[in-house]
Order: C-alpha cells, then sequence, then structure tokens
C-alpha cells in the first residue's frame, strides 16, 4: 500500500488519468515542475512525448471498465495520488452512451482500481452543476440544448454520479472534487465565450465565475500535497470545490505557470 509522505520529501508519486485534456496536461506540468513529486505516472490512451524523466507513460485501453480497473490495480501500486479529469471534450456533440461510458464508467473503474492499489489521495475534475439527482429533460429540444450539453440535467446528472461513485470509495486521505464553471483555455470553449468571461466575472455570482486551466490544476496539484502532509484529512468525506471555497484555493496557491502566483503576497 501506498504510503501518505510529506509534500517536502519528494517523494511523493501522482498518478493522472485524462493527461492528454486542457486541464490534465497542465497537471502533468505542475507535477513534474514540483520538488515533491518524485513520478509521475500518466494513463494514455495513446502516445504522448514527453520531456520530464519524472514521467512514466503506460498506454492503457478504454473499451472495457474491467480491464481498466485491473491495468490500474496493477500499475497504481505505492502510488500517492491520483488525479481524474477524463471527459468528453466536447459533450453537446457525442451521444448519451459516450458521455456516461466517459465520464462516469471509466473513471469509476480507475478509481476502484486505485482504491485497491492503495492510493490515499483522489482529485476529481467535476463541473458546476454536478448533481445526482438532476433530471434529464427529454423534451428539451436538442436545437436550444443537446440532451448531452455541458450544463444540461444529463451532464449534471453524470458529474453527480461519478462524484458519489469516488467518494463511496472512502480513499484514506480523502477525495476532492473540483467544480469549476467556464474553462479558460481549454478547446471546448469557444473564443467568444471566453472573451466575455472575463468581463462577466465582475459582476456574476462568484460560483460563475470563470478558472483559468492552469489556475485549477495549480491549485488541484497543491490541494493533493496538503491533503497527503495532512493528518486530518477523513475518507469518510469529499472535500468539494466550488464558488468561493474554489477561488479563496486559487489565491492561496503559490505557484502558477511554475512561477510566483499573483494571488499571493
Amino acid at each position: 500500500m501506498a504510503q501518505a509522505a510529506t509534500a517536502k520529501s519528494a517523494s511523493l508519486t501522482a498518478a493522472v488519468i485524462g493527461a492528454t485534456g486542457a486541464v490534465g496536461k497542465e497537471i502533468v506540468h505542475h507535477l513534474v515542475k514540483r520538488d515533491a513529486w518524485g513520478k509521475v505516472i500518466v494513463l494514455n490512451r495513446r502516445e504522448v512525448s514527453y520531456e520530464s524523466s519524472k514521467v512514466e507513460q503506460h498506454i492503457v485501453s478504454l473499451d472495457d471498465e474491467t480491464s481498466l480497473e485491473e491495468t490500474c490495480k496493477t500499475l497504481l501500486s505505492n502510488t500517492d495520488a491520483l488525479f481524474v479529469t477524463m471527459g468528453v471534450g466536447a459533450p453537446s456533440k457525442g451521444d448519451e452512451e459516450t458521455l456516461k461510458r466517459v465520464d462516469v464508467t471509466l473513471p469509476s473503474a480507475c478509481a476502484r482500481g486505485a482504491k485497491i492499489a492503495g492510493v490515499q489521495h483522489v482529485s476529481l475534475l467535476s463541473a458546476i452543476g454536478a448533481n445526482i439527482n438532476a433530471k434529464p429533460a427529454g423534451f428539451v429540444s436538442s436545437k436550444i440544448m443537446p440532451k448531452t450539453g455541458a450544463g444540461g440535467p444529463l451532464y449534471n446528472k453524470y458529474k453527480g454520479t461519478v462524484e458519489q461513485n469516488m467518494t463511496l470509495l472512502h480513499f484514506p486521505k480523502s477525495v476532492s472534487i473540483f467544480r469549476p464553471a467556464t474553462l479558460i483555455g481549454t478547446p471546448s470553449t469557444p473564443g467568444y465565450v471566453a472573451s466575455l468571461s472575463k468581463p462577466l466575472d465582475f459582476i456574476v455570482p462568484i460560483q460563475f465565475k470563470s478558472s483559468d486551466i492552469n489556475t485549477l490544476a495549480a491549485a488541484m496539484v497543491f490541494d493533493s500535497e496538503n491533503k497527503l502532509s495532512s493528518s486530518d484529512a477523513s475518507s469518510d468525506e469529499a472535500h468539494i470545490f466550488e464558488g468561493k471555497k474554489l477561488h479563496d484555493l486559487y489565491k492561496s496557491v503559490p505557484f502558477v505557470n511554475g512561477l510566483k502566483n499573483k494571488f499571493t503576497n
């Protein structure tokens, strides 16, 4: 079983599934830059070139949940933290089956394998509005709001479902769930939306304020370091970061883009 190490020991091992996505790439970037992490295991569907010697890449099949669970159980022994950033990049363009498989079934399978392997802490990228009790609205016109669209009832239900699946696994150092609103810096966010988000951030409620993907990734890494080094982390509850709690975390992160965070002193 992986043993939790202090964030200063440079012996922490992280695993990332969804590492080729926009947020996943930023998480890998921060992990390899941080002295606290000695190894970064990436679980990819296709081979990607990495410059850092910290990165240990494994090509895994995402066709079967049982196979993925077994793979994670084997590969993630002696791993401290798992970062889960899997998701359909443009959910409105996919079907319901694909959305459920990519956003719920496969991440949950990976997490089950990770728990058996002895992983201590999980960071899950979710989304604002996640709610397992959301009721998909079958009457919604596909021209107005596609059934699988981000922020829709089905999407929110699936995000809530994967949150619950991971929480119920009771990882020793808990599960941290991140629910950002609009993501700035990802190809899935149209340019006009990104342009409008910054000025709108000054007037919308804080839970709807946008998040830069690099800052979000830094916050996820920073939180994981804190959870692993804390004696207070509990397996009985999930730590949900959204709205004010999420944006306060951004302000406490001492690194962004490998540099000192502009939010900190």
